[in-house]
């Protein structure tokens, strides 16, 4: 039975009305076939009009998720970093075209002098994302340092491309934005958060990680393995200020969401400035979506979303109309944007999509309750039918989870099972290469190694693995 906690407002409007049992009842089916654990809100003329809470909190303790409980943000908490370098051009302190190396002077790698403040924002200045940074995910991101300690360590990291020329989205970038906000701001960039965001928009139950106080209704971060829950891996709050170390709740967010709409946070201007793409989607901290209305007119959605090892959110905010969605979910890779989607149709008056079934979910406990023959003849049967979705990455996701439990046999099965489903993609032949070396049977590692690298002449780990098997 799934655990829910629910606050509806019930004086609204017929139509409204309508609307939120729509909602409501695509939630439970949401819930019910794809194991959505997490926060939905939605706003509506400066009102909320559906606020529920669905699944765990605390899968050890079974404790239920409530309309309070707070998760971490991950990269939706950028737009706040965003925010802080407007509110500073409002203030007259930054420029949006500023060069960098005007408040970051050690930053000297080629090219480095022609990127500007707007650039970093909307993620056009060629600065890599984490990767870059050798061992980053093993060893950098559990290690604690200040944002200066941080920043330092890709100073020396080149550019992907010259500056405004193209768009790779990076959260070394914003990491650089937050010490940019802290040294023209004078104060550490939390602080920098609380008084000039948190605060004025009433935001009371949103902090940084970096703050080790116990804070009331925290939720644990999971990921879904297909065969369980594991935790989420540990990273130290230092390696995403700027980028991704906000916790907050959805009603944090509407409020934030409010108190823009309102002109308590940034001017008139500036706010269209934010939201005004400068390379494909991306704008100034926002991505921007065109939609069809009520009346077919278009809709201009300003979102950004966010995922880390154990958190998926996203937040739409309807601009020209006063709407927003929330979806805070404390499961990392869960589909946020479908449940955001579907919910944004039923306030348009559009069709919305029946919710699919994910097919990597049943697949996994058939192999897990029958074995390998019956799960694999459940993939074939139903991998093209329409009431189950079929992800890839999951399924990839899946063959790695049983190979690092020394399941290698069922794992081979995952992975010929992905290579079926999508035979002219390369990365199903690279994990199941990996699954044949791991067994010992180099040819059939070999053949399938050559066939991802024919389909992905850019797959470097195969070169790299048959130079290994002695096949290059």
């Amino acid at each position: 039975m799934k655990r829910i906690a629910l606050f509806l407002l019930l004086a609204l409007p017929v139509i409204t009305r309508a609307q939120v049992a729509r909602i409501d009842s695509l939630m439970q089916v949401i819930a019910d076939r794809t194991d959505f654990s997490g926060t939905v809100l939605v706003g509506d003329q400066g009102e909320v009009i559906y606020h529920k809470a669905f699944g765990l909190a605390n899968r050890e303790w079974n404790v239920p998720n409530t309309i309070r409980s707070r998760y971490k943000l991950a990269s939706l908490g950028k737009q706040f970093t965003a925010l802080l370098i407007l509110q500073m051009v409002d203030e007259g302190k930054v420029a949006l075209d500023d060069p960098l190396v005007k408040y970051i002077p050690a930053y000297r790698v080629k090219d480095a002098e022609r990127i500007t403040l707007r650039q970093v924002l909307s993620h056009t200045s060629g600065m890599p994302n984490y990767h870059a940074i050798p061992d980053f995910d093993s060893i950098v991101a559990k290690q604690p340092r200040t944002l200066e300690r941080f920043v330092d360590l890709f100073m020396d990291k080149p550019l992907l491309f010259e500056p405004g020329s193209a768009s790779h989205y990076t959260n070394l970038g914003y990491s650089a934005l937050a010490l940019v906000a802290q040294r023209v701001g004078g104060l550490p960039f939390s602080e920098l958060l609380r008084t000039k965001i948190f605060e004025p928009a009433g935001m009371l139950d949103s902090f940084t990680e970096d703050d080790q106080a116990v804070k009331p209704h925290m939720t644990n971060g999971y990921v879904n393995t297909w065969t369980g829950y594991d935790r989420e891996a540990y990273r130290d709050p230092s390696s995403v200020i700027g980028s991704g170390n906000v916790t907050s709740t959805a009603m944090d967010l509407f409020r934030y969401d409010q108190a823009l709409r309102n002109g308590k946070l940034l001017s008139d201007s500036m706010q269209r400035e934010w939201i005004e793409p400068v390379l494909g989607d991306h704008a100034l901290g926002w991505m921007v979506m065109r939609v069809a209305g009520e009346d077919q007119d278009s809709l201009t959605i300003a979102y950004h979303d966010g995922g880390n090892r154990g958190f998926t959110t996203v937040m739409y905010r309807f601009i020209g109309t006063d709407r927003c969605i929330v979806v805070l979910s404390n499961t990392g890779m869960y589909d946020v944007y479908a449940v955001a989607g579907r919910i944004s149709r039923i306030l348009r008056g559009q069709v919305v999509p029946p919710v699919q079934i994910p097919l990597v979910a049943a697949f996994a406990r058939v192999l897990g309750n029958e074995g390998r023959d019956p799960a694999c003849t459940f993939f074939r049967q139903h991998r093209n039918d329409p009431a189950y979705s079929l992800d890839g990455a999951a399924v990839n996701m899946l063959g790695y989870q049983l190979m690092g439990r020394g399941r290698l046999e069922d794992a081979i099965c995952v992975f010929q099972m992905n290579v079926e489903a999508f035979p002219e993609v390369g990365d199903p032949y690279d994990s199941l290469a990996e699954a044949y070396m791991k067994q010992g049977r180099r040819e059939l590692a070999i053949a399938n190694y050559q066939r991802s690298l024919e389909l992905d002449p850019q797959n470097d780990n195969a070169k790299v693995m048959l130079q290994k098997l002695g096949a290059q």
